[in-house]
């Protein structure tokens, strides 16, 4: 929504000054001359010039449009995403008043004149908006770029960066000299290759919440004019737009509407949950040592010493050397076990709170010591009757924690503590971060946002794309009275690994002779020692088994293994590590798999039970058993359980329990149209050759006179024609088939039939790579070997002639080459590029739905990129040479 301003500015009579352009030969021309002059030296505040209701026309043509009328140079600068500022002399902008508007192709846009005064009413001078940031930039980058087009130095601004959203929002302790930034702007206009767009904030009296339910339209009314809550205030209209399931809020002043992004946008998360059980979650932005809780948390060195560490610093110097002997008294000079609490009840000294909770952290040790902690303070403030504690964002400083996995250990061990403690005396705990920790701030904004979505999703207005981005500026979700879920957690893994030290010391006549052999061997280290990330959305899955296989290939291997949320991290050195890959990539795949057949089972059907008369819906990992059976066609399945075994016979749609009782069953299909019975059911290619029993992988060889064999030879010979076919083979891989069968039913099911889905491409090959290939499919271990261009991810090519170079099909000693005819799900694709573990987000407003593949050109794509093993089946192996 955009709002046109019109000003009057008062005058003021002065001295007469003459415009050139006017002629004075007629009464028009002497009033307009009177007009002029009185303006121009009328005001003790310089005049801006700032065109309204600017859509998507260029500046280049807004530029042209208004030099013609100011009959002089003018810059157009973005100072809003509606409105533009025409920088140009305190003359030219007295030519535009007297215009007052540009019709540009038909759109009439209004020039506004204003102060510096008045203008601040409307923009924010202290927020700054960066567009078109790559999503790889580092935010240390971004604060040098910001340093550089402001003149300010980074403790005099704060920076929130959203990668995803390809943006940043800037916030100045003072406001900016916009003119001086802008030209500073355009001429650094480039970042990290990206072109990047700088505008200010609007102020606005109106905000949309989008995706709304009617249902909660009274609840938007209550929570907006609640200024504790949502920071909002009195509204003085609401206008709902039911078919796009929108609702504007106009409050009556400026300062009751909540902080925006634009004229209509949505409102920041709040700070603060609140469990089912009524616990009080907060997040504070501020210093540890002026809170005010009956607790607040220490952490510090094993030895207790209060001077280390930037917490106990803080507290230390605000308490004094008391609290320094009271610690002394207790531990009576030892060290302390990491996680071990020492309480001291500071009531006298100069702190706002009553006690103490001071404690040891270890190095990060993928959360266990942060669990222990965490339960066991709360367990101590439950038994110590307190009803508030503050916490610091552990770790996170000396011991380098990562901010992400700190916020998301807190808040899961805080729910965790209020669902077993329903009748406790405490009842509200702070986080409290510093303000010049912003990635620290970030990564709990992020994890609050996350409980505070999850505590809106039982209403079905609030769609599932407007609740993904709560973590971002601009976006809201309303809470509702539903328990919080506990955030996934990266499975305990007990990691073998002993970083061995080895010191080399170099010795030489010249400094700087030992500083260049000092240099080639890190050089030569860093060649031979090359991490490798594997990126996968199920690490949170893994089973105990599966971190046993990890386990046992990390000491195999003799490599350094880490799980994060999104990714397995291997370390050593590069034979090693790329040998791990291998292993860890085929577990991670079986998992991928089995989560990929789950998911299909139970979007088909649900089962439901008799429960006195009322159908009550089975387990989801026994609707999984059932349904697997009941496609199988077999007569009846055995669900375990542990008060007895529950018999389902299929023929009589009826379940028998232990004690010989029976209740009905009943099926009952998602879809609207019933799916086929047998669509789960992966059938044999009828060209196949029988397998023996057991036998995992065959390969058939071709008869080169056979239909198979020509189309196959006919593909590979279309745009090469300097090579000779020695044999065909068709690979026979029954586990590997599945698994892309029952890929491929998910992206045609998640695709609608919008695009094909399945495309025949070449892939070049080694040939010490065709048996891994055969057996494990196009394994992500290899990505990178030959190319990154487009990402890190497996290439396939369109036509033959490109995997036929060397480069990918590399001859073995005789000169015979390799390559693979597959099948390759490509789907739904978008251009690619070097930095890309994965395909990017089809919409900045979800965070859940993903590109299929990535190509290098989108009109006519000639190499296909996939990210997953399963997207991609090796049907043919070609043998040729030139």
């Amino acid at each position: 929504m955009d709002w046109h301003f019109t000003h009057d500015v008062p005058y003021k009579k002065r001295k007469c000054f003459r415009d050139p352009n006017l002629s004075g030969d007629s009464f028009e021309d002497n009033q307009r001359q009177q007009t002029f002059a009185q303006d121009f030296q009328g005001h003790q505040e310089e005049l801006f010039a700032v065109l309204c209701g600017v859509d998507d026309i260029g500046d280049d043509i807004l530029k042209e449009y208004a030099e013609n009328i100011a009959q002089e140079e003018v810059n157009v600068y973005p100072l809003t995403k509606t409105k533009r500022w025409l920088d140009c002399s305190q003359e030219a902008i007295q030519r535009l008043r007297v215009n007052g508007k540009l019709d540009i192709k038909g759109k009439e846009m209004k020039v506004w004149i204003c102060t510096q005064s008045e203008m601040d009413v409307v923009v924010d001078r202290r927020r700054l908006v960066l567009n078109g940031l790559a999503g790889d930039t580092p935010k240390d980058m971004v604060i040098l770029y910001v340093e550089a087009i402001s003149g300010f130095l980074s403790d005099d601004f704060n920076i929130e960066y959203f990668s995803d959203a390809e943006m940043a929002v800037v916030t100045f302790q003072t406001p900016i000299d916009f003119r001086c930034l802008f030209e500073k702007r355009s001429r650094k206009k480039i970042l990290n290759k990206r072109e990047i767009k700088a505008r200010l904030l609007e102020v606005t009296n109106c905000v949309l919440v989008e995706g709304v339910a009617l249902n909660l339209i009274e609840d938007l009314h209550l929570y907006f004019e609640n200024k504790i809550r949502s920071g909002g205030g009195e509204l003085s209209n609401v206008i709902i737009k039911e078919d796009e399931r929108n609702v504007y809020l106009y409050f009556k002043d400026l300062a009751g509407c909540p902080q925006t992004q634009s004229s209509a946008t949505t409102v920041t998360s709040p700070s603060c949950i609140t469990t089912n059980e009524g616990l009080n979650i907060s997040l504070v932005i501020g210093s540890i040592e002026e809170e005010n809780s009956d607790v607040i948390i220490n952490t510090t060195s094993a030895n207790m010493k209060l001077d280390s560490g930037k917490v106990s610093s803080a507290i230390f110097r605000k308490a004094g050397p008391t609290l320094q002997n009271l610690v002394d008294n207790i531990v009576q000079g030892q060290s302390i076990r990491s996680g071990q609490i020492v309480k001291t009840d500071v009531t006298g000294l100069n702190l706002c709170c009553h006690m103490v909770y001071h404690t040891s952290l270890g190095s990060w040790d993928n959360g266990k010591h942060l669990h222990k902690f965490m339960k066991h303070s709360l367990e101590m403030a439950h038994r110590d009757g307190v009803s508030s504690i503050s916490f610091p964002a552990l770790g996170t400083g000396m011991l380098s924690y990562p901010p992400a996995m700190v916020s998301s250990f807190m808040f899961s061990e805080v729910i965790n503590f209020s669902q077993s403690h329903q009748k406790t005396m405490l009842k509200d705990i702070r986080f409290v971060i510093f303000s010049k920790d912003q990635l620290v701030i970030s990564a709990f904004q992020a994890e609050l946002a996350k409980h505070l979505r999850v505590l809106g999703s039982s209403y079905s207005g609030l769609n599932e794309a407007a609740c993904s981005q709560a973590a971002m500026i601009g976006e809201f979700c309303l809470p509702t009275p539903q328990r919080p879920s506990v955030p996934r957690k990266v499975p305990p893994f007990k990691s073998a690994y002993q970083n061995e030290v080895v010191i080399v010391k170099v010795f030489g006549k010249l400094k700087n002779n030992v500083d260049d052999v000092s240099k080639m061997m890190k050089e030569l280290v860093d060649k031979e020692c090359s991490p490798k990330r594997i990126q996968s959305n199920y690490v949170s899955s893994l089973k105990d088994e599966d971190i046993n296989v990890l386990e046992k290939v990390e000491s195999d291997c003799d490599v350094k293994i880490t799980l994060a949320f999104t990714h397995i991290q291997i370390e050593g050195m590069s034979s090693d590590v790329f040998s791990a890959a291998t292993n860890v990539n085929k577990v991670m795949s079986e998992l991928e798999k089995k989560h990929i057949e789950e998911s299909l089972f139970t979007s088909f059907a649900k089962w439901l039970f008799d429960d006195n008369g009322q159908m009550k819906a089975f387990h989801k990992a026994e609707v999984i058993q059932i349904e697997r059976a009941f496609l199988r066609e077999e007569k009846q399945v055995v669900i375990k359980r542990p008060a007895g075994n529950l018999v389902i016979n299929f023929n009589k749609n009826e379940a028998t329990n232990p004690q010989g009782e029976t209740i009905r069953v009943r099926r009952e299909c998602i879809f609207q149209e019933p799916p086929d019975p047998h669509a789960l059911k992966i059938d044999i290619p009828l060209n196949w050759a029988r397998m023996p029993k057991g036998q995992e992988v065959m390969r058939v060889w071709l008869h080169p006179q056979s239909d198979e064999y020509k189309n196959v030879e006919t593909r590979f010979l279309k745009t090469i024609t300097a090579f000779k076919v020695f044999r065909i083979e068709r690979i026979q891989n029954m586990s590997l088939y599945h698994t892309y069968q029952v890929m491929k039913k998910s992206i045609e099911s998640r695709n609608d039939g919008q695009v094909i889905c399945e495309k025949l491409l070449f892939h070049g090959t080694r040939s010490d790579s065709i048996d891994n290939i055969n057996h494990h499919g196009f394994n992500r271990s290899y990505a990178g070997k030959n190319a990154t261009v487009l990402g890190v991810g497996t290439y396939f090519a369109l036509n033959a002639w490109y995997s036929a170079s060397d480069t990918y099909s590399k001859p073995d000693a005789n000169g015979t080459k390799y390559m693979f005819q597959a099948r390759v799900l490509t789907g739904s694709y978008c251009k690619g590029d070097a930095s890309m573990k994965e395909p990017p987000l089809k919409s900045p407003f979800s965070k859940t739905v993903r590109y299929d593949s990535v190509v290098d050109n989108c009109f006519s794509p000639s190499m296909f990129v996939v990210f997953y093993d399963n997207q991609a089946y090796p049907e043919y192996l070609i043998t040729f040479s030139k």
